[in-house]
């Protein structure tokens, strides 16, 4: 088997530091720069890294067909082709799309890891089992859902929790304007009016009062973990992180086979936090 691993830089990144008279010709060129693992490969498998300018692959109108060109000559040899995109390449959107669509018109037998996010049915499962292990009563028991987006709040999932715990509120991080904390206040009012609930939008640095905290809005869990003073034991679930779904069997496969998937990338000077686990768990099932 054959694993392609595909990650994008930034064209004025000046810390590629380039050894490879090859690799320094297609980044020139065709702006991607080609490694292979040669320590693990043979002539029906191989891991490969293949980076790509950003720029260059959203706007490939002037040479799409001789970067095409060079990179079916490059995996020429190359069979059922398994690729993993990286993190920056999922989180920037329509590129991800960009990409397969180029890769199907090279005419190489592709196929991709994509893991389904099942979080949004899971996160009810999380909060159970976190309230066993800590052995915590229902009628003490405090969630927070924080968004920094009102785009993200959903608002059938936020009325589950409602109806399911006796205390539920709402973290308004830094990026929600006046004009949508208004809209969301009225929502929190309707449900509150409706259903005899106490939910409250909460702006304060101490969450000290809550057991659980669900993110709603990608990338925030470092910034929620450093600006957010947090109970020791609290649990965050970040809702839109495949890679929070630890109990999953892809997640707990990552795991078990985490030495050497890392062993790979350091040969190949990768950092495996570019790649989300469970893709690398699927990928090595």
């Amino acid at each position: 088997m054959n694993n392609l691993f595909v990650d994008i830089y930034e064209s004025q990144n000046k810390s590629l530091n380039l050894t490879s008279v090859t690799n320094k010709m297609l980044l020139k060129t065709f702006g991607y720069i080609l490694k292979e693992d040669k320590l693990l490969k043979t002539k029906t498998s191989s891991n490969i890294f293949l980076n790509l300018d950003k720029e260059k692959v959203l706007d490939l109108s002037k040479n799409k067909k001789a970067f095409k060109r060079s990179l079916k000559i490059l995996l020429k040899n190359k069979r059922n082709i398994t690729v993993v995109f990286s993190r920056k390449i999922k989180n920037t959107i329509g590129l991800e799309d960009t990409i397969k669509k180029l890769f199907d018109q090279i005419g190489l037998d592709f196929r991709y890891i994509d893991s389904l996010n099942k979080l949004k049915t899971l996160d009810i499962s999380y909060i159970e089992r976190y309230m066993t292990i800590k052995k915590i009563n229902p009628d003490r028991f405090k969630l927070l859902v924080a968004i920094d987006d009102i785009l993200d709040f959903d608002f059938e999932k936020f009325l589950e929790y409602v109806l399911k715990y006796k205390c539920v509120d709402i973290l308004k991080m830094q990026d929600i304007n006046k004009y949508d904390y208004k809209k969301l206040a009225k929502v929190v009012e309707n449900i509150n009016n409706e259903y005899g609930s106490s939910v409250q939008i909460i702006q304060k640095r101490n969450l000290q009062n809550y057991d659980f905290c669900i993110l709603y809005t990608e990338n925030q869990k470092e910034y929620f973990k450093s600006h957010y003073v947090l109970k020791r034991e609290a649990y965050i679930l970040d809702i839109t992180n495949v890679d929070d779904d630890i109990l999953s069997k892809e997640y707990k496969i990552y795991e078990k086979n985490k030495s050497y998937i890392e062993t790979i990338f350091k040969r190949m000077k990768l950092d495996v936090n570019e790649f989300c686990k469970v893709d690398l768990g699927k990928l090595y099932n």
